[in-house]
């Protein structure tokens, strides 16, 4: 199947979404369409189509796509959030097709939480590439959850990224009960209650001696991490 015809599927779901209130809409070859592409794996219902083609949708319009902004999109009350999306979202989430990021810098419940399509495959559906084998998130020790905050961390220097939503993506990581389970990890969280910069140095240490390096550089960190103090990173001279 062309993944053209993929692209058109999910603009047309898209734009039936609006305004649907989640009602049944004339979408079922898009959805068929869709799920070819997604994989038996990954079959989709009408409510999970509906909301991956809007999250779809809503990132190529450089929109943050919170709990609110598919409410609205909807034309769904507040009421149902927790019952007609937060669903689809879960298993969204759990398929490894969307991933979310934390942002305790908002006061707002509903806008805590923001989702967006999983990179590999948003960038597969543009190139018109086939679908690309997702790597499933199972930790089997503590290295693999300090490997996956090393990946995290690298975000620090993209500038259009806010180290805040870093540093929240990160401490909710370590509240994974999958991570608490081992003692290590769960030690860092309940022990050093380290949080921010201090967990994202602490675990970048950690990360580099476990593999092999007898001296960790912190000069590209503290230029990402410390210049909130003074204006300047606190390792440059003035």
């Amino acid at each position: 199947m062309s993944i053209l015809l993929t692209i058109e599927s999910i603009e047309h779901i898209y734009e039936k979404a609006q305004n649907s209130k989640l009602n049944p809409i004339l979408i079922k070859q898009d959805v068929v369409k869709l799920n070819k592409y997604l994989g038996k794996e990954n079959k989709l219902n009408l409510d999970e189509s509906i909301l991956f083609a809007t999250i779809f949708g809503k990132t190529l319009e450089n929109q943050t796509v919170d709990l609110l902004t598919l409410a609205e999109y909807y034309s769904i009350s507040l009421f149902s959030v927790s019952t007609k999306i937060s669903p689809s979202i879960e298993s969204l989430l759990e398929k490894g097709l969307i991933v979310k990021t934390i942002s305790k810098r908002k006061t707002d419940i509903l806008r805590q939480r923001y989702y967006s399509i999983e990179p590999s495959i948003l960038t597969a559906i543009l190139a018109l590439e086939p679908m690309p084998k997702l790597k499933k998130t199972v930790w089997e020790s503590s290295l693999d959850v300090l490997s996956d905050i090393s990946l995290i961390t690298k975000n620090l220097f993209d500038s259009s990224i806010k180290k805040e939503d870093i540093y929240a993506t990160i401490n909710d990581l370590l509240e994974d009960p999958n991570a608490l389970q081992f003692p290590f990890m769960n030690w860092v969280h309940k022990t050093t209650k380290l949080k921010d910069e201090s967990l994202i140095i602490f675990c970048h240490v950690v990360f580099q001696s476990i593999n092999g390096h007898h001296s960790v550089e912190f000069k590209d960190f503290s230029q990402v991490l410390f210049t909130k103090y003074l204006g300047h990173s606190v390792f440059t001279q003035q």
